[in-house]
């Protein structure tokens, strides 16, 4: 059901921008 997929998208964003950040924080100590 589209809403659903809605929540998944959401997820799914949610978690690259955690992902992102987890990445810069790397680049920034190492």
């Amino acid at each position: 059901d589209s809403n659903a997929r809605v929540i998944f998208k959401e997820m799914m964003s949610q978690e690259e921008k955690h992902i992102n950040s987890l990445m810069s924080l790397k680049r920034a100590t190492g």
